[in-house]
């Protein structure tokens, strides 16, 4: 099996390829997936926040860790920022996902900005009533004057925690990460109807393990999957839980070559967050200019049976309201971006563009009819784009149109733009649109309210316009609070 810097290393020369040599060096193909097992080895589809309270003599008055300033203190449970989460990138995080427990090289402990560095991993150790946190071989501790420290496990100072008022925020996805194989890979062309896929051979399409993930069985027994060499499904029959999209632009010829585009499926799968690579390169296309997409997606279905969004229980789409906090995340880097003046073709204003989105795709509707869908798009990176002075990287429709689309700048959010360096990212879009409402960049239809919305979809996508972009990413979720 190649291991995953030959994979990284081998777009590099897929691209040199294009820099005056005819000869074209397609992409080997990706490893084989790691042995499954038989039943899923995590809980897929909720994560949990926790009040930690310190195990204290009985009688003895609780006491919880919360945050003061960037302190880790223990004090009253009704403390504010009490409660904290176990990220999938192993990092404890408050509840909002602003913060992370982090520690110095003189092992003293705080709460760090997630986004001023790569969070420090930690175990949580313990039969789920009595547990440790630990980095390493040294535990979380606090001494008398409430310094937070980290110690010998076998220290006498280290504390134990245990959970208090246990609390579960959902996934909107059958498959958040997503963490089994159970995708589809699919090709919509500029016109907007599905290619036909010719017995080309298509990565990224695999069911396996769909039947690990808990979708509905049978849904897909009528269904035909295409992979290229011919129907495929999944041993139970449920329908794929995410889908490999290249769009306007890409045709099914041009996968797995240059200039074209390849998705890689490089770690993960038995429950473990995928380590999907998405490559998209049209500096050298023909007609290079034109928009070029390939992402990952999650999307509803009118017919619940094959949705990859969580239905509520009875069977109703679910929406901005059902939460006080709807937030999506994801773990990633750029690999490579070439976009800019120095290699770009003629595009219409003489400048390549290249840009990775985060797309929420919403709906509004009235006696069963929808009256608007949405689509609002956070862009934590963009190599080049139009309008320098405005947070909005793109607009249309809106008003008493049937659509509307916002792009916005997510630095111009406060959020951090996505680098060459490994980072967890988290869009709060409770926050977020609520924030274009009232700066007039973004209208409701008239007589709805934000919580009237109907989550449609998640995309992170990958799109170029005359240059090449290679982007790794894992662990996509859409989740709820309250």
């Amino acid at each position: 099996m190649m291991k995953q810097n030959q994979f990284l290393s081998l777009s590099v020369v897929w691209l040199l390829s294009s820099c005056g040599s005819e000869e074209v060096v397609p992409p080997v193909p990706p490893p084989p997936p790691p042995p499954r097992p038989s039943t899923p080895t995590v809980d897929a589809n909720f994560h949990y926040q926790s009040q930690l309270m310190i195990s204290g003599a009985s009688g003895a008055a609780a006491k919880c860790l919360h945050v003061l300033g960037n302190q880790l203190v223990s004090s009253d449970c009704s403390a504010e920022n009490r409660f904290f989460e176990k990220h999938l990138d192993q990092s404890i995080r408050t509840a909002d996902g602003s913060m992370c427990l982090s520690a110095n090289s003189f092992h003293q402990v705080q709460m760090d900005s997630c986004h001023t560095a790569t969070p420090h991993k930690w175990d949580v150790l313990g039969d789920g009533r009595v547990q440790s946190v630990r980095t390493r071989d040294l535990c979380l501790a606090q001494t008398q004057t409430g310094i937070s420290l980290l110690r010998s496990c076998a220290h006498p100072e280290v504390i134990k925690l245990s959970d208090r008022n246990k609390a579960f925020y959902e996934s909107y996805f059958y498959n958040p990460g997503p963490r089994f194989l159970a995708g589809q890979t699919r090709f919509t062309a500029v016109s907007g109807t599905v290619e036909d896929y010719r017995g080309a051979k298509i990565s990224g399409t695999n069911l396996s393990e769909a039947h690990l993930v808990g979708a509905p069985a049978d849904a897909c027994k009528d269904v035909v999957i295409n992979d290229g060499t011919g129907p495929v499904s999944s041993n139970d029959k449920s329908c794929p839980t995410y889908f490999h999209e290249a769009q306007t632009g890409w045709k099914i010829d041009a996968q797995d070559i240059y200039p074209g585009f390849a998705i890689w499926t490089l770690a993960g799968g038995a429950g473990r967050p995928l380590l999907f690579q998405y490559l998209n390169y049209a500096l050298s296309a023909p007609q290079a200019c034109e928009l070029r997409e390939v992402g990952l997606s999650y999307r509803s279905s009118n017919n619940a049976t094959l949705n990859q969004l969580r239905p509520k229980a009875d069977g109703s789409k679910r929406k901005l309201g059902d939460f006080a906090n709807v937030m999506a995340t994801f773990t990633g880097r750029l690999q490579y971006s070439n976009a800019g003046p120095s290699s770009a073709p003629a595009c219409s204003n003489g400048l390549a563009a290249s840009n990775i989105s985060v797309d929420l795709f919403l709906s509004f509707s009235r006696n069963g009819q929808i009256v608007r869908s949405d689509l609002i798009s956070i862009i934590p990176f963009y190599e080049f784009e139009w309008n320098s002075n405005s947070p909005i990287f793109w607009q249309s429709g809106c008003g008493s149109s049937a659509t509307c689309g916002v792009g916005i700048k997510a630095d111009r959010l406060g959020l951090p733009l996505l680098g060459t360096e490994t980072q967890s990212y988290i869009i709060n879009y409770s926050r977020i649109i609520p924030r274009l409402i009232t700066s007039g960049n973004y209208t409701l239809p008239e007589g709805f309210r934000l919580e009237d919305a109907v989550i449609e979809g998640l995309k992170v996508n990958v799109s170029t316009r005359g240059a090449d972009l290679s982007f790794l990413v894992q662990g996509v979720d859409l989740y709820g609070f309250n």
